[in-house]
């Protein structure tokens, strides 16, 4: 008879559970409706040394510590990051014995040195040889995690690049998409904006995200055209921001969540996606995360060119390879739309949500645990 799977799931991260949700989040919520309790290790607060832990959504559990050094300066810091893990993996393995680790965090090599079974799921570029800009620290970085994957029961990167940088160090490697959330809010695509945009109506479009992932001049030569109404959602705006003072047609609002967000997204013509030109666009990214939640509300996207887009049906994406192209091709989408297109979009992403993803890796347990 097969052992049944341990229920509890203990996540290692380097995130406060506050943050604007992220695949760590997310797939917890997933695997918490499966009927699994998670707990979730959150980056650590400066204080006296301890951990709390509270339920903060059913089946899930925060895990707080709290210790000497603040989690940016233990993480950056080879020494302290190895007294610190230490310290946290030793509490927590009194706590739950020997329980199987999700771990999203590249430097946690000691995991394995407490527990028996630890899964390792990569969702940032961090297998690169320049981590730091000190070369020693960027050394450390990189054999932790190369230490990280080799010492995992199995490992998955959530882009063609990441999965294929995982395939260098272990025959387990899986290759596992982000997915679209479940979006609770209630809306008619026939009773949103006209679709395509009509007569001399402005395209409504939005952007989602970090905002200092924003090429600036691409999104000026946005602002530069008057038939567009911009509005920027995301923390780490005041740079960016400063830039367009005194632009009517666009504003930066910080983060939003919930149905405040969702209220903008409905109202929308077009998301946009005008990535810096920088590594994560030409290699790494295969399906961004904020792209699911563009399909969530059926809008086309316009994004800079990514080498290793997913495969995507016809008028779901567009991409440019220039400030110029990327202006037109808003202009594009918004006139090639429709209510069938939206329809189709939306249907794409209830095909791929999180609560599918949260199947899958269950199993995926199933099979190495």
């Amino acid at each position: 008879m097969q052992k049944k799977l341990n229920m509890k799931l203990l996540f290692n991260t380097r995130t406060f559970w506050e943050e604007p949700p992220r695949a760590r989040h997310q797939l917890a919520r997933a695997l918490a409706s499966e009927g699994m309790e998670i707990y979730f290790i959150a980056k650590n607060k400066k204080g006296n040394s301890s951990i709390q832990i509270n339920e903060v959504e059913k089946n899930i559990f925060l895990i707080e510590p709290y210790w000497k050094f603040p989690g940016v300066v233990n993480y950056r810091l080879p020494v302290f990051n190895e007294k610190y893990q230490k310290w946290l993996f030793e509490q927590v393995k009194k706590k739950f014995g020997d329980i199987p680790v999700v771990n999203f965090d590249p430097s946690a090599w000691l995991l394995s040195d407490y527990f028996s079974k630890v899964i390792y799921f990569c969702n940032d570029n961090f297998i690169a040889y320049k981590r730091s800009k000190c070369f020693l620290v960027s050394v450390y970085h990189y054999l932790t995690e190369k230490r990280v994957i080799e010492s995992s029961v199995f490992s998955c990167g959530v882009s063609k690049y990441l999965y294929s940088k995982l395939s260098k160090y272990t025959d387990n490697a899986h290759l596992f998409l982000t997915a679209a959330p479940k979006i609770n809010y209630d809306f008619d695509v026939e009773e949103t904006r006209d679709i395509p945009v009509k007569g001399n109506d402005k395209i409504k479009v939005v952007y989602v995200g970090w905002v200092n992932k924003i090429d600036g001049e691409w999104l000026g030569n946005i602002v530069a055209k008057e038939n567009y109404d911009i509005t920027v959602i995301g923390p780490n705006y005041s740079k960016l921001k400063d830039k367009f003072n005194g632009m009517k047609n666009i504003k930066f609002i910080g983060e939003r969540r919930g149905d405040e967000l969702y209220g903008y997204l409905v109202k929308a013509d077009v998301a946009i996606a005008p990535y810096v030109d920088d590594n994560d666009s030409r290699k790494v990214y295969t399906m961004p995360n904020k792209f699911w939640l563009y399909l969530a509300f059926g809008l086309p996207i316009v994004t800079r060119k990514i080498n290793n887009l997913a495969d995507l049906p016809k008028g779901f994406v567009y991409q440019a390879d220039s400030a110029e192209e990327f202006t037109a091709k808003i202009a594009e989408a918004a006139e090639a739309n429709s209510h069938v297109l939206r329809k189709n979009r939306m249907a794409f992403a209830r095909k791929n949500t999180w609560e599918k993803r949260g199947k899958e890796f269950k199993n995926l347990l199933e099979k190495y645990l």
